[in-house]
């Protein structure tokens, strides 16, 4: 998957900067952008799929109370707090 042509890296803050992730491009390692998904550390890392099936990334963060948030590879707010279903779709 790109992200507009850049190769990215999703990466949770230190306990300093708790709930910020940010996305960087890996060849020059500047900020692309950045979110706020809490206050708390953020403790798993980001997952990086296609929620909407089109083949272009979207990023799924979990917060501390192990709740979704979907945003798009250039940051724009997918879904807040997704619900997790079990069984098949």
């Amino acid at each position: 998957m790109e992200f507009s042509g850049a190769r990215p890296a999703v990466k949770p803050s230190s306990r300093r900067y708790a709930g910020h992730v940010y996305v960087l491009d890996l060849a020059t390692g500047e900020p692309l952008w950045h979110v706020q998904v809490g206050s708390e550390p953020i403790e798993a890392d980001p997952a990086l799929v296609s929620c909407r099936g089109d083949g272009l990334p979207d990023i799924l963060i979990a917060d501390h109370a192990f709740r979704l948030t979907a945003f798009s590879s250039s940051g724009l707010l997918r879904n807040k707090h997704l619900q997790a279903r079990a069984g098949r779709p």
